[in-house]
């Protein structure tokens, strides 16, 4: 029952039900809720192709049992009728994994691209995307969970459909057969796909998005590769096959899984430490695992909890007045940005010296805005974040001359940086060649204002 609601919790808010089937989900349901939607989205097809077999074989039976004309000398042969051209590959791949095509008795290719291409290939987008070192332990820690996040999609996307599409065969509404119908529950199944990755790697909806766009390439793909071995992907499905790779393969099998098992398990003793009134790190730690899937306000309400167990640790501090700062609530996040600073001036490798500069200057704080920054500068001289809201507190405090400086500081702190660190900072670079065309264009507004008064 719980995981039904599950189930049906995707249509209602799919972020915060995709954080419960992390802590909730089991991988057996979730392969069975696909199988019974795919079985009963494919079933009005199946049933009018049943139906088509037995009036076949009935009119196969009649032509037997009636007398074969006797060929006259003028009978000509019938003319042979013409060749239905066949459809190229790559559309024949694509109806596959969208389950587009009426009529299919059961879509496990698809299936078995969601398990073996469309999550790998993800999986690998992020690794690039987000400047992670290794595919294996992303592999290790995301793979299980987000194919039992997939899988309830799929069902969740595809189950709807199928209920209409075998209320119309009841009812006789034509139209069950339009392959519309499949692309309408696909693009579902690719959006929730997208809050799913972002609940599960903790990135952003587009650096999300690519990786589904990834993973859809990459499930085509295999497709396509699959379909060359023709006849012989289904000695492939073989019960005996499976369980000799599986039982060859069983402990790297575990191994992967072992991450979701791990998650679970830790939020679990999580939550059960919490119960103890005097133990602020758990609630603080229980806060870190809902701010990674972006969940803010369960973040907030457990780094709140974590202060009132223990008003002097640092942690629930900073990161509660992180929260608070991108929630447009900087007085607030000062309070406790000042409260972690006092506790311990270097926390976070003195990044708790950048937030409190971004949420004063946010506050309309400028002197202790600059005073700040100035001050994590001294010791993360080439961090582009801390560049760049320096140089937009200079421009506030119209010294555009030194935020050029700063802008084009951050743009080459970036580009200076190796590669995998790079990609985690770029948006910095960006962030600074704006404000630094936007001074530049303000500069020659000014000087064009200027020789037109002359």
């Amino acid at each position: 029952m719980g995981q039904l609601k599950l189930l049906v919790g995707l249509y209602v808010a799919p972020l915060k039900t995709f954080s419960r089937i992390l802590d909730e989900g089991r991988l057996l349901i979730a392969i069975l809720a696909a199988v019974v939607t795919a079985l009963t989205f494919q079933l009005p097809g199946n049933m009018v192709m049943v139906l088509v077999f037995r009036d076949m074989a009935r009119m196969t039976q009649e032509q037997v049992k009636r007398p074969k004309p006797v060929p006259s000398a003028e009978h000509k042969p019938p003319r042979r009728a013409p060749r239905v051209p066949t459809r190229p590959p790559l559309a024949r791949v694509i109806d596959d994994f969208t389950v587009s095509q009426p009529i299919a008795f059961f879509p496990w290719s698809t299936l078995m691209a969601v398990a073996l291409c469309f999550a790998p290939a993800a999986i690998m987008v992020l690794t690039i995307a987000e400047g992670w070192r290794s595919f294996c332990s992303i592999l290790y820690r995301d793979y299980l969970a987000l194919l039992v996040c997939f899988f309830m999609a799929w069902s969740c996307a595809y189950m709807p459909i199928a209920l209409l599409r075998g209320a119309q065969l009841f009812l006789h509404v034509p139209g069950y057969m339009n392959p519309v119908f499949g692309w309408m529950a696909h693009l579902y199944f690719l959006v929730l796909c997208v809050c799913a990755i972002r609940t599960v790697a903790g990135v952003d909806f587009p650096i999300a998005a690519g990786a589904v766009a990834g993973g859809w390439v990459g499930a085509i793909g295999g497709l396509l590769v699959g379909g060359v071995a023709g006849f012989a992907g289904y000695w492939i499905m073989s019960p005996c096959l499976l369980y000799a790779l599986w039982a060859r393969a069983q402990r790297e099998a575990m191994w992967i899984g072992s991450g979701l098992r791990s998650r679970q398990a830790l939020k679990r003793q999580l939550e059960i430490s919490t119960m103890n009134p005097r133990d602020a790190d758990a609630h603080c730690q229980l806060g870190m695992i809902y701010e990674e899937r972006r969940q803010m306000e369960a973040a907030a309400k457990e780094f709140r909890a974590a202060i009132e167990v223990d008003s002097n640790e640092p942690d629930a501090r900073y990161h509660l007045g992180c929260i608070l700062r991108r929630q447009g609530r900087a007085e607030e996040a000062l309070e406790h940005l000042r409260r972690c600073a006092c506790i311990n001036h270097k926390h976070a490798l003195s990044e708790v010296w950048r937030e409190i500069g971004t949420a004063a200057l946010l506050a309309d704080r400028l002197d202790e805005a600059l005073g700040a920054l100035e001050k994590f500068l001294e010791r993360r001289p080439y961090d582009p974040e801390g560049r760049c809201w320096y140089g937009r507190a200079l421009v506030k405090a119209d010294r555009r001359a030194a935020a050029e400086r700063a802008f084009r500081e951050a743009i080459e702190a970036v580009r200076t940086m190796p590669p995998a660190r790079r990609r985690q900072v770029r948006e910095w670079e960006g962030q600074a060649s704006k404000e630094l065309r936007m001074l530049r264009a303000a500069r020659n507004r000014t000087a064009a204002s200027l020789a037109t008064v002359r």
